[in-house]
């Protein structure tokens, strides 16, 4: 988002308006795939990939954005889980949440996060919003 608009005219969007965001639940044997974020929101918790969409962006057209620039991987959409909200103090989300696959073998992740890793099962140290979502895709 920074690239389009100025970041002081972006805070002032996202504390007035709600931002419509993708999720992506990255399935691959039997284990789902969480980023470890390096920036907020959600600065050092294990997180679903994805991102706001922007304006004219068709919601699979980010979705396929997320996977290739957060991941660099193709993917391909298996289930729509929903929509979710969050209300922070600054920051209104509504959030999009997709399990997807992927027949690529190396994730190569971004600057948002550190590191990216596998689980069979929900970590502690995982983002709250995303708690939800993985426990509506039958994950424990």
């Amino acid at each position: 988002m920074k690239n389009n608009i100025p970041e002081n005219l972006f805070k002032k969007i996202k504390q007035n308006v709600p931002l419509s965001c993708v999720d992506l639940i990255l399935i691959k044997n039997h284990e789902f795939f969480l980023v470890k974020r390096d920036i907020h929101p959600y600065k050092g918790k294990w997180c679903l990939p994805g991102g706001i969409i922007k304006r004219g962006q068709k919601i699979n057209d980010r979705l396929k954005q997320a996977g290739r620039e957060e991941l660099g991987i193709r993917i391909k959409v298996i289930k729509t889980l929903g929509f979710y909200e969050k209300i922070y103090r600054d920051r209104h989300d509504i959030s999009h949440c997709f399990i997807v696959k992927t027949n690529d073998s190396k994730i190569t992740l971004d600057h948002q996060a550190s590191k990216g890793k596998f689980f069979r099962k929900i970590p502690n140290n995982v983002a709250p919003f995303h708690y939800k979502m993985l426990r509506d895709a039958g994950l424990k």
